[in-house]
């Protein structure tokens, strides 16, 4: 196992990052994720040789927040955070509950307003009727 370590820069940006959140839960658990994932890319060019090429967005749900993501880039593409893999197990099982919420007989409206209590963020009822394709399609 690798062990990642911090260079200066990095750790002052988590520390004026964490000065800057006023207490957030959220943007903490912000801030260490996309630490995480900027020192497992660091980790990945020194192995293959590959350089960074900025970030790419993405939504992350938890403790009935939404997070926005930066997750770092590489030239050629082949690096993909290991972080990643549980964000796309948790869509993963939101698909799954979206599910077994709308066999049970609920509509995908009150799929929606459940969702919203869960993960913060509503969904649509279009946006539900994807996830239900989707799921039908897997």
């Amino acid at each position: 196992m690798k062990t990642l370590k911090f260079n200066t820069e990095q750790i002052t940006q988590i520390v004026t990052d964490l000065q800057s959140s006023q207490g957030d839960y959220t943007g903490l658990m912000k801030i260490f994720m996309e630490a995480m994932m900027g020192a497992e890319r660091e980790v990945y060019k020194a192995e293959s040789g590959d350089l960074s090429n900025g970030y790419r967005p993405r939504r992350a749900f938890g403790g009935g927040r939404v997070m926005e993501l930066r997750v770092p880039r590489t030239r050629y593409g082949s690096f993909y955070p290991v972080l990643l893999n549980v964000l796309k197990d948790q869509q993963a099982e939101m698909e799954r509950l979206t599910f077994s919420l709308y066999t049970a007989g609920l509509t995908t409206e009150q799929i929606g307003d459940i969702f919203d209590d869960i993960y913060g963020k509503h969904y649509s009822k279009q946006r539900v009727s994807q996830m239900m394709d989707y799921a039908r399609e897997r």
